[in-house]
């Protein structure tokens, strides 16, 4: 007969199954299993009494993380987590899942399939715009030959892309043209937005689409091409979006040069009248 706990029973637990320990083996699952939740590296009624303490005794939460007690994978450790602990030592119940912090937090991941260390891995960082990792460099004008850089990484980033200026290629009394096209691929099941800042940290450009979906920014401006170096830093933010889901997969990035159209370059004596 299988008991099931409501309210504050949860302390008859221990009344009512300490003689049945040393009547019945206890059924022990050697590995990082959910029900754990005394990190023993064995499911036993230590973890039982453990977890009776934690819901009804203010005790101890499961360690190392919470979700090592979740047994049904609902982002809570409760009663019918308590209810499986029962079921599983002393009626045969269903065994606990493997990997219990698969169910990670909104923001984290179980990247390395170890449940030691949880959900290892904090994707939603919140970095701001000084904290720059380089993207390298490219050529942003028209007249030089075709440029690009990408990256490969996963979780919240700021990047630093340096867009130079071709030396020497601009027709006299005609600017230049500049431009960039971002390629963000996302991977399924997230949400990541992009933005695009001068270096200043203020924003030119944003994409902002939903779950899974891929972004673009195209950006353009003018040069002087009067012996003047155009070149210019942007700033890259590769931004997931609060309450999205998680993903060890990586984004890929992908930035190419995209300069207006040569018939839209406009001598300067034209584009005064």
């Amino acid at each position: 007969m299988k008991v099931h706990l409501m309210g504050g029973w949860g302390i008859m637990v221990l009344v009512g199954f300490a003689s049945s320990l040393f009547l019945c083996p206890t059924s022990m699952a050697q590995g990082w299993y959910c029900g754990d939740v005394d990190n023993s590296v064995a499911i036993d009624i230590g973890d039982l009494a453990y977890v009776v303490d934690f819901l009804f005794f203010s005790g101890p939460a499961p360690t190392p993380y919470l979700c090592r007690g979740d047994w049904n994978h609902d982002a809570t450790v409760d009663i019918s987590d308590l209810n499986a602990t029962i079921d599983y030592l002393f009626f045969s119940g269903t065994q606990p899942p493997r990997h219990c912090c698969d169910n990670c937090s909104s923001g984290y991941a179980n990247c390395d399939a170890d449940d030691r260390n949880g959900c290892e891995i904090d994707l939603n960082t919140s970095p701001n715009c000084n904290q720059l990792a380089s993207l390298g460099m490219m050529y942003g004008d028209a007249s030089c030959t075709p440029s690009s850089v990408d990256r490969y990484s996963r979780g919240e980033e700021f990047l630093a892309l340096q867009v130079r200026d071709c030396p020497d290629a601009c027709v006299p009394l005609v600017p230049e043209k500049f431009g960039i096209s971002l390629y963000l691929t996302v991977p399924p099941g997230v949400d990541y937005d992009l933005y695009l800042y001068d270096n200043s940290c203020n924003l030119l450009r944003y994409s902002q689409l939903g779950e899974g979906s891929d972004e673009s920014i195209t950006y353009r401006y003018d040069g002087t091409c009067l012996f003047v170096d155009d070149t210019r830093v942007f700033r890259i933010e590769v931004r997931l979006w609060n309450g999205s889901g998680s993903s060890c997969d990586n984004w890929h990035l992908i930035v190419v040069k995209d300069p207006a159209k040569v018939e839209m370059q406009i001598p300067v004596t034209e584009a005064a009248k």
